[in-house]
């Protein structure tokens, strides 16, 4: 097996540090044995930015996505959307949680 190019571990260790400030919030973080599920989210320490589930409300069925957004403006300001092209349908079958190999996973299963 061939090591990771130098440029994919900058690009790794600096997506750890962006994402720490979430899973070390105070009173909520995303372990592999507690998942985030629809209607929860994670703030950051300093209130900016918030992680979770989310569903336009111009949308005339629900969809729901999985996204990090500013938390304090009052209009949809998403940073960044993971199931932009699959949306879930059936937000009792959708968790997002770390797999024990410590990747981001975001399961449907239905």
């Amino acid at each position: 097996m061939d090591p990771l190019p130098l440029h994919t571990i900058i690009w790794l260790v600096c997506w750890s540090f962006w994402l720490f400030p979430f899973c070390a919030s105070s009173g909520s973080h995303l372990l592999p044995d507690k998942p985030l599920s629809v209607g929860s989210t994670i703030t950051s320490d300093d209130g900016t930015f918030a992680l979770g589930f989310f569903s336009l409300s111009s949308s005339s069925t629900k969809h729901y996505y999985v996204g990090i957004w500013y938390k304090n403006i009052p209009e949809d300001n998403f940073v960044w959307v993971a199931n932009r092209a699959m949306p879930i349908t059936d937000p009792s079958s959708a968790t997002l949680a770390f797999t024990s190999g410590s990747n981001l996973a975001l399961s449907d299963t239905k």
